[in-house]
């Protein structure tokens, strides 16, 4: 089974197993809603010399404590509810819209703090109850711990914070208002903080109150005010589920939305068979689920830039919607998850300027490639598919700029995760700025490091200009030496000014041609197809250039006669030699294609050259040679 189909029945599996999850956990909450009648299920979690069964038992003892001395959630809460009406209470607020099960909550009070430094009459220490809404309003409208069967009254979920797990502290001031209320009036005002640890919350949400109760007196017994207010206790299990979840989606919408834009990029069916279906754009939709090959690049490989945004922003989308889920709000981000948004996608930005700098083919270039055959239609991404290695190497070699990036942004990322997990507000998320500076550092280096890395492609795209200026340039010395097509592509030409110039523009040419493909195999790393060596150049070019066809210059008797036989193209050295009728007397061929010596004899000489390269491309070519006398002038 390949990668993709193993990411797809993953995702499957952990589907299944929150589904199953869920039912389980909603079997259990209807189980712990009708425990009334079972007294060794509690829900509740009190102080550790607290016992189950001193939390459910009634008796005199605890009818008589104190809101401030009783020591389980359920006897507290019934006590409030017989001092409610004669006891001071007090506003409560909460910046979380739900209360989560576990981590740490602030509750502001809407009354001066009085803390140790007070006198003992007027010194207050805070202690907090945690209890689903129904038992609340069991116990805080009957008064007492049982109901109307004399049975206990068994909370679903409740917690009680004694004045050593509740922290109090003045609320700071300004115009803004005070701490996390905002536009609130300046007056003094107390914040208390403590963090539930609860055993189980049934679902992912249940109604809850908040007690917050303030103690007085030499023994803090005496309940000197009351504040609560209604919330929802989140299940923070749930609540990552639900995230994870999410980013699950996500990553399969990003998933099957790249693999259909990459689909309808295809170019094999116009193409036709023989063009290859290798690359990353023929992926399937099993393999796009590879986090390489959906963040490849626009070259069909590994993208390490582009591979860090998509990490970054699943993290961040992922950690945003569990603290939504979690507070019932929207957590604000620090400086410190901007900066790191801000240096991912500077990086990823600065890499693609790095990219079309250094490892840009000019439109012509790319287009006289897949012209010659050298690209298929659709360029590189129809050929390279992306892989790890691409990652964390280059060109074949491993990039340790690449490799510093993806592990310091792996070591970022796995500190915001567990800062997030703890944590109601990503607002106040930090990590040391040495590290940070790192961070970035490392991206700094890695942009460099495209910059100076050799080859380029840009030194390929001068390359392929070259060469298309040699090309052009043959073309016309070629058809302004009028080269006639004999055979296949043997041409014979007079061995003047204009043959020469295209014998050194082809020269040019073969060089450029050499020079582009060792640099295009280098860059690239795809072999230039055999097939596109028959487009090498596309068009004729003469195996064999000669003396004009027919006639060659005029000879006179007596006088030294020579003409040079030229060929250009094919394999050289080449061969002359007469094949048919009689040279004018006194003069000879040489293999070398040279006809030179003195005429003897005045008349028209009419005979038959052929040429041969080494690769036994012959031309024959009938001649005529006139001798004149001296005389005659």
């Amino acid at each position: 089974m390949n990668r993709g189909a193993s990411y797809v029945r993953y995702s499957l599996q952990l589907v299944l197993l929150l589904a199953s999850f869920l039912c389980f956990d909603l079997a259990a909450g209807q189980a712990s809603g009708s425990a009334a009648s079972v007294p060794a299920s509690t829900g509740a979690s009190n102080t550790s010399d607290v016992t189950a069964s001193q939390t459910n038992a009634i008796d005199d003892k605890k009818i008589a404590d104190t809101a401030c001395t009783a020591q389980s959630a359920e006897a507290t809460v019934s006590q409030i509810g017989k001092i409610a009406a004669s006891t001071d209470r007090v506003r409560a607020v909460s910046s979380l819209v739900y209360v989560p099960d576990f981590g740490s909550i602030d509750v502001l009070l809407y009354r001066p703090f009085a803390g140790a430094q007070e006198k003992d009459d007027k010194r207050v220490s805070y202690r907090a109850v945690l209890m689903d809404t129904d038992t609340v309003n069991l116990l805080t409208s009957t008064g007492r711990q049982t109901n109307r069967d004399m049975n206990p009254i068994i909370a679903r979920f409740a917690e009680i914070y004694p004045a050593a797990r509740v922290s109090a502290e003045a609320a700071t001031t300004g115009e803004a208002g005070t701490d996390f209320m905002r536009r609130e009036s300046t007056e003094s005002k107390t914040i208390v903080r403590f963090g539930p640890d609860l055993n189980h919350v049934p679902l992912w949400s249940s109604r809850a109150v908040v007690f917050v109760i303030g103690c007085s007196g030499a023994d803090a017994s005496v309940p000197a005010f009351i504040a609560s207010f209604d919330t929802r206790v989140s299940n923070k299990a749930w609540c990552l589920a639900f995230a994870v979840f999410l980013c699950i989606l996500s990553y399969c919408l990003a998933v099957l939305a790249t693999f259909f834009i990459r689909k309808s990029q295809r170019m094999a069916d116009k193409a036709g068979p023989d063009h290859p279906q290798t690359g990353t754009n023929y992926a399937s939709w099993q393999r796009h689920f590879d986090p390489v090959v959906l963040t490849a690049g626009a070259n069909g490989r590994g993208s390490p830039a582009k591979l860090q945004v998509l990490f970054f922003s699943l993290l961040i989308l992922g950690l945003v919607f569990y603290i939504w889920m979690l507070t019932g709000h929207l957590t604000g981000l620090s400086t410190t998850v901007l900066l790191l948004m801000g240096i991912s996608g500077l990086g990823a930005t600065a890499s693609a300027g790095a990219e079309l700098t250094k490892n840009r083919l000019d439109f012509e270039n790319w287009a006289w490639l897949i012209d010659r055959g050298w690209l298929p239609a659709g360029g590189v991404a129809e050929a390279n598919l992306a892989q790890w290695k691409d990652i964390v190497a280059t060109d074949g070699e491993f990039d340790v700029t690449r490799f510093q990036m993806v592990t310091f942004s792996v070591l970022v990322g796995l500190a915001l995760l567990g800062a997030g997990a703890h944590q109601n507000d990503l607002s106040s998320f930090d990590i040391p700025q040495a590290l940070l500076g790192i961070l970035g550092l490392s991206q700094v280096v890695y942009v460099a490091g495209k910059l100076v890395a050799p080859p380029s492609i840009s030194d390929l795209n001068k390359q392929l200009a070259v060469l298309r200026q040699a090309e052009t340039t043959l073309r016309n010395k070629l058809d302004e030496a009028n080269a006639r097509v004999l055979g296949d592509t043997v041409v014979l030409l007079a061995e003047d000014d204009k043959v020469k110039v295209a014998k050194v523009a082809y020269s040019t040419y073969l060089e450029a041609w050499q020079a582009a493909r060792t640099m295009f195999e280098t860059t690239l790393g795809r072999l230039v197809p055999k097939q596109a060596e028959e487009l090498r150049p596309p068009f004729p070019v003469p195996h064999v250039v000669c003396a004009t066809a027919g006639k060659l210059p005029d000879a006179r008797v007596g006088e030294a006669y020579s003409t040079i036989l030229s060929a250009i193209g094919g394999k050289g050295p080449y061969t002359w030699s007469l094949c048919k009728g009689d040279l004018p007397p006194g003069l000879s061929l040489t293999s070398n294609g040279v006809l030179s010596g003195i005429p003897t004899a005045a008349r028209k000489f009419d005979f038959t050259l052929q040429v041969m390269d080494t690769a036994q491309t012959t031309a024959t070519e009938a001649f005529t040679l006139s001798v004149r006398d001296v005389a005659a002038g």
